[in-house]
């Protein structure tokens, strides 16, 4: 087995030793054989062939495939014995004679080494090769044994792996004279190796054969290091494409930044016809030293990337040590590895600052009054960072607390001038005295709400405002309307009803296009409050109150809100039931008639209902819209007459709202401008189209008494129909004082006396179809006068229902 001798130079940057490279190198080396091709021999007989073969060093012996073929042309140097090379040769004429001669040589070539790695120059292809003469000797077994003496040349220019030799001896026949090609057996390429938890080495070369062609072989190991001057290959495989070749185990010893050793081929290297070329010598030359210790990183141990973090921990003072000295210094120790580079701590979010020490370490930190937090970690070299260790420790400061009240109330607990520790955390409540509310604390903090967290700061001074109750006096029911202020819409106006209690709290409901929606706050002193109410997962409504607490309106106006639609609230208290409530002014039972402006787009006909309002302010309205919709409102009337009437129709697809105003004039009377809306609702028999009408309402106070003297003093009784697709008429009635009215034509009119409306048959001339309706007689000028409506069909027309004198 032979010999090659492989340089590998490795050029890489310099990294942190914690962090994984990759170097790479330059790969070259020369096989310590030397391959000569067949030359030629002049002997006295002629020519003859000759070849030159591995020796065995066995006698009468050579190396064969089969008869006549030669095995290899090696010539290898001698284990142990600088410059001496050897080799089996053969002599022989292709005729049926056989071998004329065969036998072994032994060379003594120059061991010169130019550059120092151990590698003559004669087989390196980079270095000169040219050898002027040679001695050696010989040994011929067959056809008789006989010693000789062997000279010869060799001839390699410097940076050629191709040169020649001529050898020359003389046995009992003859001289001999041998002549032909001598190459220096070498490869090139690239080497890898990667430091980490596992050290790999990676390679790519090419073999330059003795016939000038080459072979590519690509492999890689994981190598271990046995000490810093010591690297340990296990055998690995090489490849050349399909084929797979073992490398035997080896051990490359340092010398500075020079690994040797020795490779061997397990397997003949089948591709070529040198196939006992299997040993060489190898030589890796490694320029990087990251961490400039004189230990390249191929075997520096420090070299390896460091995995482990380092461990800290604190000593003292204990965790949530209670301590009354501010300056204070924090111990503890530390362990990594391979060593601990620094230590750094931080207190109370701080910048991090260097420690002093490592393993034993320690910090020197002024607490602040209170809890402290302090917190420490290690690094290594290989700059890996401990877990963060955490601990805190509580400086013990006192300091009196003062606490003022303005306005009527107290503090509880009563801590007034007493000594508390700062940093510590503290809790107050404000209790206002009766008839009075908690405003806000002021002083070293700001806060509206009654119980108070803090903590404690030197000479902390805390402020609780009280104020007289301003809800008390205005706390009760309020109800409303809201709108948009240029085109009253069903779908953005409603009615409001909240009820507010003796501390500002309010609960309450918004009725708004068929829909009802419930809410609830609280007022702040200055009256104003906010809710928002969800309608569905992307809209919602923002209700914005603001509560009259000083003027004496005893109002809630503001504002409901849908993205940029705002309706605007108005709401009148209803006071409770006492003997000065001016509420109450308005006692009795009325009787009202809704009449349609003209030009309006919906039923002619005029709304009729009756109203009965108690001594507590209440009122309650049962009628019919002029479509024959029934409606009905319960609510208050407010102390200046406002009574807000609001109703949704048609499956909440229309409403009716006004403010009615009563009064207390000669006649006790209300009235109001109402807005009808009815949407479009195709289905519908009356007015799928929908329509909006902006009506007149008049009420005014109703006894049957009144009534029935009317009636029985009237000088004549007219109905008039109108607005129907027949002709107009006029109907004269007459009172038969049994609560009805009637005429020829079959026409009755039927008083209900709780109530004070009207309902009546019409016989329509045309068609003899008996039509209901319905009116009101109200007093007026000249007279009384009512008003009321007629359904033909799918339309409504307008009753007018006339008394004179």
């Amino acid at each position: 087995m032979k010999l090659l001798p492989v340089i590998i130079v490795v050029c890489a940057g310099v990294l942190p030793a914690n962090a994984q490279s990759t170097n790479s190198a330059a790969l070259a080396g020369w096989c310590r054989s030397l391959s000569l091709d067949l030359g030629e021999t002049l002997t006295p007989g002629g020519p003859a062939q000759a070849a030159f073969s591995t020796y065995d060093g066995v006698a009468n012996t050579l190396q064969v495939d089969s008869q006549f073929s030669i095995v290899s042309d090696e010539l290898r140097p001698r284990a142990g014995m600088p410059g001496v090379y050897e080799a089996d040769y053969g002599l022989f004429r292709p005729s049926p004679i056989g071998f004329f001669e065969f036998g072994n040589v032994v060379l003594t070539l120059p061991t010169t080494d130019a550059d120092t790695n151990g590698v003559p120059d004669v087989v390196q292809a980079s270095q000169a090769g040219h050898v002027a003469s040679f001695n050696g000797n010989g040994r011929q077994e067959y056809p008789q044994p006989l010693d000789f003496a062997v000279t010869g040349q060799f001839s390699r220019n410097a940076g050629a792996d191709v040169g020649t030799y001529n050898l020359a001896w003389q046995n009992i026949t003859g001289l001999y004279a041998i002549s032909g090609t001598l190459r220096a057996l070498h490869l090139e390429g690239q080497v890898d190796y990667t430091r980490n938890s596992s050290n790999v080495m990676r390679f790519n070369f090419t073999l330059h054969t003795e016939k000038g062609a080459s072979l590519v072989l690509t492999g890689s190991t994981v190598y271990t290091l046995r000490s810093a001057n010591e690297v340990l290959l296990p055998p690995f495989k090489l490849r050349s494409g399909a084929r797979r070749y073992t490398v035997a185990a080896t051990t490359l010893a340092r010398a500075g930044q020079r690994y040797t050793g020795n490779i061997k081929f397990t397997d003949l290297l089948l591709e070529t016809s040198w196939h006992d070329f299997t040993d060489w010598a190898i030589e890796v030359t490694d320029h990087v030293d990251s961490n400039t210790n004189g230990i390249p990183d191929l075997s520096d141990p420090l070299a390896v990337p460091d995995f482990v973090a380092p461990k800290v921990g604190i000593n003292v003072p204990a965790a949530n040590a209670r301590l009354t000295n501010g300056a204070v210094i924090v111990q503890g120790t530390a362990s990594d590895d391979r060593g601990v580079a620094r230590i750094f701590y931080s207190l109370n979010g701080a910048p991090f600052t260097n420690a002093v020490g490592t393993n034993l370490w320690f910090a020197p930190v002024t607490l602040r009054p209170g809890t402290n937090t302090f917190v420490v970690q290690a690094a290594d070299a290989g700059t890996n960072f401990s877990p963060v260790v955490t601990r805190r420790f509580i400086y013990v400061v006192t300091s009196p607390l003062t606490v003022q009240t303005s306005g009527t109330g107290s503090v509880m607990p009563d801590l007034d001038g007493r000594l508390l520790e700062v940093g510590r955390r503290y809790t107050l409540t404000a209790v206002p005295a009766v008839s009075n509310l908690f405003a806000s604390w002021s002083g070293g903090t700001n806060s509206t709400t009654a119980k108070l967290t803090f903590t404690m700061t030197s000479n902390l001074v805390l402020a609780a405002n009280f104020v007289p109750n301003p809800f008390i006096a205005i706390q009760g029911m309020y109800a409303g309307l809201f709108a948009e202020s240029e085109i009253i819409a069903h779908e953005t106006s409603g009615y409001f009803s909240a009820k507010l209690k003796d501390h500002g709290a309010y609960s309450g409901l918004l009725r708004r296009g068929g829909r009802t929606h419930s809410f609830a706050g609280q007022f702040g002193l200055d009256g104003t409050a906010t809710n928002r109410i969800r309608l569905s997962s992307t809209n919602q409504l923002v209700l914005s109150l603001s509560l009259d607490i000083s003027n004496g309106t005893e109002k809630i106006t503001g504002t409901v809100a849908e993205g940029e639609r705002v309706a605007w609230l108005d709401a009148n208290r209803t006071q409770p039931r006492s003997a000065s409530n001016p509420a109450g002014r308005f006692p009795g039972k009325y009787t009202l008639s809704i009449l349609p402006e003209p030009a309006s787009s919906g039923p002619a006909g005029a709304g009729v209902a009756s109203v009965i309002a108690d001594t507590n302010g209440n009122a309650r309205l049962l009628g019919f819209l002029a479509d024959g919709t029934p409606f009905s409102a319960v609510g208050s009337i407010s102390m200046d007459g406002h009574f807000p009437l609001y109703q949704a129709s048609y499956g909440g697809k229309g409403s009716i709202s006004t403010w009615l105003l009563f009064t207390n004039g000669p006649v006790p009377s209300f009235s109001g401008t109402a807005n009808w809306i009815k949407t479009a609702r195709p289905a519908d028999r009356m007015y799928p189209r929908g329509f909006t009408n902006v009506s007149s309402v008049n009420g005014s106070l109703y006894t049957v008494q009144q009534t029935t003297n009317a009636l029985s003093s009237a000088g004549s009784a007219t109905v008039e129909i109108l607005g129907l697709p027949t002709p107009d008429t006029t109907n004269v009635v007459i009172w038969n004082r049994a609560t009805r009215m009637t005429n020829a034509a079959g026409m009755t009119l039927t008083l209900a006396p709780a109530t004070g409306l009207w309902s009546g048959v019409y016989p329509e001339p045309a068609t003899h179809r008996k039509l209901p309706f319905k009116t009101t007689l109200q007093p007026g000028p000249g007279g009384q006068m009512g008003a009321g409506f007629i359904i033909q069909s799918n339309r409504s027309g307008l009753v007018n229902f006339i008394l004179t004198p």
